[in-house]
This record gives C-alpha cells, structure tokens and sequence, in this order.
C-alpha cells in the first residue's frame, strides 16, 4: 500500500502548495489608480470595448499606444467568470507547474524539481503589492517566465530527440513569447538569453548523426516554434489594420512616432543637455524655427501641464520643464489637443512630417543635431554614463531583494472616484480598500523654510506622493509680534503605514507615525529641546467611493497576509546569500564545462537565465539614468523572476540527472 501512494506524495504536495498559494491571495482585490488614464483606464477600458466584440474601441491618442496583450487576458478572465487576481494567480502557479515539468523533462530528479517548484511558487514578487494596481507588470512577468521554462523544455525535447514533445514546447514557448510581444513593447531586453537558447539548440540539430535530410526534418518543429511566435503578433496587426486603417501592434514601437520623437532627441541646444530633459526648452524654441509641424504644438507643450508636474518631484533641478519619460506622453496629448489623432492615418502623417522637417533642418546645418535616430531611448550622454554604476547597484539590491522586503499587503484604491463601475465589471471584483489623503498645516515653524525639510514616508514602493507648499503669514503672539512665520502645507496621498518626518539643517528632530484616518497634534522639538515648531493638524479626507464598491478588510484577510509577509522577509533574508552561491556553482560550471566538455546543456540553460536577469537590469538602469525613474520591483520583476531561475539552476546541477544515471 505505502508503494503505490509513495508516487503520488509529491504530486499531491504540487496539489497542496497551489492550493495554499490561491487561499493566501484569495482576498486580495484590485486596487487601481482610478485617475491613471495612461494604464490603469486604458486596459479596463479596451478590456470593456473587447468584451463588447468593438475592438479597442473608437481612436484616440491612447488606443494603439499600448499593445492589447493585457486588456485581451483581462477580457479572457472575465469571460471564464473569474475574478481578475484569481485568474492572475492560477496563471503563475501554472508557469511555475510548467516549469517543473520543464526541469523534470531535463533529467533532474523528482525531489530536485518540486524544491524549484515551490521556491517559485511562492516567490513574493507575483503578489508585491505594486502589482495590485491595474497594470500589465504581473502578467507580463508570469509570462516572462512561461518563455524561459518553455525554453529549457524545448532545449531538453531537442536533445533528447524527441519529436512530439519538441512540437509540444516548441508550441507553449512560440504563443507565450508572442503573446508577450504584444503585451510589452520593450521585448528586445529577452534576445541575449533567447539567443543563447536558439544557437545552441540549432547547433544540437546541425550535430545529429545521418544525413541532411534527417537534421533538416529536426528544424521543422523549430520552424514552427517562428510561426506561432509570429501568429499573435500578425492577427493584432490585422486586426488594427481592418479597424484603424493602420496594420501596427503598438504606435509606440511601430509606427511613425519613434522617428518623429528620435528627431526631435537630436537637437542639442545652444547651452548643453540636461541628462533629465532629452528635448529641453531650448532644444524646443529651436525647434519651433526650424518646423512649422512641431511649432503647432507650441501652445500646449510650453503651457504648464500635468506631465511638469512628475518632473518637479523627481527631478527638483529642472522644475519647470518636462523630463525625458514624460516628455514623449506630453507630446501626444499636444498633437491630439491640435486635432492630429483624429484617426491612425492624420496621427501618421503628422509624424511623418515632424520627423522629416526636423531631419531635413539637421541636414541643411539650422540646427546642430546628433546622428539620425528612430528610437524613444534618449541619447546617452556622458552624463548618463556617470550615473548609471549607481542605478545598476541599487537594481541589483533590489533584484536580490537585499535592499528591503517587498511590500505584499493590500494595496489601497486611490484616485477619484470615476469609473468605478467600468473597473467592477472588468475585473469582477470589488475594489481595494481606499487609500488616505493626508493634510498637514504648520503652527510656528521658526526659522527660514529653505532649512528646514519635510517627508512624508510609507513603507510600499512608491506608495507616498504629494506636493509640499511654503506660505509666509503673520504671527501674532510669536516671540516677535507680528514676525513673519513660514508655514506648510503637504497635500497628497499616503499608503499606510506612513510616517511624517521633519529635519532641520539635516538634523531629524521628528518622526511620526501616522494613524489612518486620524487627526493629530505634533510638536516638534530638537534633541537640546528648543522648540522648531508644531503642526495643527494632520489629517485624513473622508472616503470619496461608495463602500458597496471596496472590499471590506476582515480579521481573516489580515490573517491570510501575515504568511505572505513571514515569507517575503524570508527571501529577503535568503535570496541573496542564495544567489552568490548560485554564481559560485556556475563559476566551477563554466570550467567543467570548457575543461571536461560535459554538462554543457545544463551550463547553457543557467547561462541563459543570468543573460536574461543582466539584461533586464542593465536596460532598466539606462531608462532610469535617462528617462524617468524605474528602478524598482515593478520594472525589474521580470528579471527577478530569470534572476530566481538562475538561484535554483546550478544547485539542480549538483545533483546527477536521469540521463548522468542512465550512462
């Protein structure tokens, strides 16, 4: 009796593990930014237009900026009655079953396979709570890594000469890397590792004994694996060709627009580049002279706009202009506002002509520009070059999870309360809990403001933002009457936990937790007790969404969160001890496999998740040195989860495989 349920433990544990898996996220809900209508708007409401049988709806300046890959999973989800972080979930614990038949298709033993299993199973990143938002990030992560596993499971179904299960996983990695195409426009960053794959993998075939007939019939299914890569990315050009007349996935990636930005990036102003500001003011009154096309947009792209708004937080030294990553969005809102996407083809020709009136100014010596670019990576300048051993380290922290644990609880709604019902039906889910608008006022700060500074933190990435105000008022009953007083005003939203800190010529002299929804008296005192001042009050804004649509937090819920946590601190504790392990492995590997000539199908599989983890943190960084701020788990998490194939590889190596036992 123990003989025969001895197979079926560690399948039932793979049983146990997904199951415990979809209880710990089963209450969590989507969480979206409602105002956010570059992502979180436009994917539920292309989700909508396709359930709809309309497409991506009617034509704007949004409809093709993004590819359909994720408004078509949400609108699949919807239509098999699943709530959208439930179908999420399923989705990740299949790639990560997918990958364990991967490894286990690799020779590598039973036990071997079900520890990669469960060390991917439950890897905290598909759960951060940044994902929560409305936002392509999880899903193309999950489908980052049913690319690699079904890789390795073509790798090892050619070695193994194995026709059927070479069509198999030829058919999985060829729709997978498809689909993410057209979910993502920046897939170039997957090359380096899919490279490595596929020489080796053509190589395997050119070595097979017989004759050319023979090894040309073991590249058919490869030929297959281009076809079905292809297929998702030919039918959302038909697609939008039959609806907008234009046969693209992506205006960002395919059409006219990354000419017209890259000749704009050309100009090089009289005074220098800034390494924020790719096309600064001045870069934008030459500009004007030279093309009466971009001196249309003149109006709207120097009036103070939104898109300025980002850039003053993050980059306070060039308030007052638009930085790089926001520059290319305020660009379409100006050619939209002056009537130029009225449909995909008056989009395309205005472009177009930017484009050639720029590249033909450059030419003829009115300007002095850089070489011709079609691109909306920025120049790299110096400047870039200089900061971008900073950026590479702190997105290796963070990649290796040594810079903090990732926060996994709930993520809190925030935005207006507009489109709600359009996010409820989308998704099939109620909304997260609304997050805390947090209203600060000064009382007798003393001394110059420009000394002293104020935070307000939370402990979520990119979970606290707003706007801090300086007013000068007359204080009667300060030590001098009638003195002039500097007070503040931080108005923005918060994500609790949140903590409001004020130092003074660096020195902290606060720091406060906040409670949610309370309000609050702080004074303020240095460490030789003198006063610096006090705050009247901090406060929360009541609720602005109807509580029929937010999920109500149960005891249970907050229960169910306390594991997630337990094992987030535990891979922040152990992935990166973990990984230096892994590259010392791979480091005796690489010798072995160059010295004795053995284990080199298994030297390429690891060499192909570090290529992928590399390269996703090296074009990360460029983006953050030169466009807008993006080291982080959101941009990162794809390459967290090659970066965690790559930690369980080599150890799987240690042990012999099927193929080591049978020779």
């Amino acid at each position: 009796m123990r003989r025969r349920l001895r197979p079926l433990v560690l399948p039932a544990l793979v049983v146990s593990a997904m199951l415990v898996r979809l209880v710990l996220v089963s209450s969590r809900h989507v969480a979206p930014f409602l105002d956010g209508a570059y992502d979180d708007q436009l994917f539920a409401r292309q989700a909508a237009t396709i359930l709809e049988g309309n497409w991506l709806g009617p034509y704007d300046h949004l409809t093709l900026a993004k590819g359909p890959g994720y408004p078509l999973f949400i609108a699949l989800s919807h239509q098999l009655h699943l709530r959208l972080p439930l179908a999420e979930a399923l989705f990740w614990c299949a790639a990560c079953g997918l990958t364990l038949v991967a490894v286990l298709s690799f020779g590598f033993s039973r036990p071997a396979g079900y520890v990669a299993f469960l060390f991917l199973s439950f890897h905290p990143i598909p759960y951060a709570a940044v994902f929560d938002r409305l936002v392509r990030e999880r899903f193309s992560t999950t489908l980052t890594l049913v690319v690699l596993a079904s890789g390795i499971g073509l790798l090892s179904a050619v070695r193994g000469n194995l026709a059927r299960r070479t069509w198999t996983w030829g058919l999985v990695h060829g729709l997978s890397f498809g689909w993410l195409s057209i979910t993502r426009e920046e897939t170039l960053w997957l090359m380096p590792s899919l490279a490595i794959l596929w020489i080796w993998l053509l190589v395997s075939c050119a070595r097979e004994p017989g004759g050319i007939f023979r090894r040309t019939a073991r590249l058919v299914p490869l030929v297959g694996v281009v076809i079905t890569a292809a297929a998702p990315v030919l039918l959302v050009r038909l697609l939008n060709a039959q609806k907008y007349g234009v046969g693209i996935v992506s205006e960002l990636a395919d059409a006219s627009f990354p000419a017209a930005f890259g000749s704009l990036t050309r100009v090089i102003p009289p005074a220098g580049s800034n390494p924020k500001v790719a096309v600064s003011a001045q870069s934008r009154a030459l500009i004007y002279e030279n093309s009466p096309a971009f001196r249309e947009l003149k109006a709207t792209l120097d009036e103070p706009s939104f898109w300025r708004e980002p850039t003053c937080l993050f980059y306070p030294e060039v308030c007052g202009d638009i930085a790089t990553g926001w520059f290319l969005w305020a660009l379409r809102d100006a050619a939209s506002l002056v009537g130029y996407h009225a449909d995909a083809h008056t989009a395309e020709r205005f472009y177009d002509r930017l484009a050639s009136e720029v590249n033909d100014a450059c030419a003829r010596g009115a300007m002095t520009c850089l070489p011709p670019r079609r691109t909306l990576q920025p120049p790299l300048l110096r400047a870039h070059l200089r900061l971008l051993p900073h950026a590479l380290w702190q997105g290796a922290l963070i990649m290796v999870m040594a810079d903090r644990s990732p926060w996994v609880r709930q993520l809190p709604t925030f935005g207006g309360p507009t489109n709600v019902g359009l996010f409820m039906h989308v998704t099939r889910d109620t909304l997260g809990p609304e997050g805390t608008t947090l209203t600060g006022v000064s009382g007798s700060l003393i001394g110059p403001h420009d000394r002293v500074t104020i935070e307000v933190t939370s402990d979520i990435e990119a979970g606290s933002f707003g706007r801090l105000t300086w007013h000068t008022d007359a204080a009667p009953g300060s030590r001098s009457s009638g003195a002039a007083v500097d007070r503040f005003e931080w108005r923005g939203i918060c994500l609790m936990p949140c903590r409001l800190r004020f130092s003074d010529d660096g020195l902290r002299v606060a720091d406060e937790e906040l409670e949610t929804r309370t309000a609050m008296p702080l004074h303020l005192r240095r460490a030789d007790a003198a006063e610096l001042g006090s705050v009247e009050r901090v406060e929360a804004s009541e609720p602005s969404l109807g509580r029929s649509t937010q999920a109500r937090r149960t005891r249970l819920d907050e229960l169910k969160e306390m594991p997630l946590v337990a094992l987030a601190w535990s891979y922040h504790v152990f992935l990166a001890p973990l990984v230096v392990i892994s590259l010392a492995i791979y480091l005796v590997l690489t010798v072995r496999v160059f010295s004795a000539g053995s284990r080199f199908d298994e030297w390429i599989g690891a060499t192909a998740f570090l290529a992928a983890a590399a390269s996703r943190l090296l074009a990360v960084s460029l983006v953050d040195v030169s466009s807008f701020p993006c080291v982080g788990i959101g941009y990162l998490a794809p390459g967290m989860i090659a970066l965690a194939l790559f930690a369980i590889w080599p150890a799987l190596v240690l042990f012999p495989t099927r193929h080591d036992r049978e020779g």
